[in-house]
């Protein structure tokens, strides 16, 4: 890979994470739930940059959560105070493999067609 390739590839990422980063703190409020469109950016990354690009994205969001968990989210504080490990379990590990899994998906659907 060129390096000006790789700059494109970091430029890109980091675009995606800043978005999702703003994404998650402007969730969609309705009916008393929480929507938010945070995995978005996620699956555009997997989608542009493969497995290793949603991964990468999918870290992002899960840091994002976790942060929240800190006092933004009422629910993720009160998880937060039972048990903080499976706390950070939920938050960041299953993001990765999200992001992961969307690379993935989208690669195999792409070698079908």
């Amino acid at each position: 890979m060129s390096n000006r390739k790789k700059i494109q590839k970091l430029t890109v990422l980091s675009v995606l994470a800043a978005i999702t980063a703003i994404v998650a703190f402007v969730p969609l409020k309705t009916l008393g739930l929480e929507i938010t469109f945070t995995m978005i950016p996620v699956a555009i990354g997997a989608i542009l940059y493969g497995p290793s690009g949603g991964a990468v994205l999918g870290a992002v969001f899960g840091a994002v959560s976790f942060l929240q968990c800190l006092g933004y989210s009422p629910f993720g504080a009160a998880l937060l105070a039972i048990n903080p490990v499976f706390t950070f379990i939920v938050c960041v590990p299953t993001r990765i493999l999200a992001g992961l899994l969307a690379g993935l998906i989208y690669k195999a659907l792409k070698a079908g067609c």
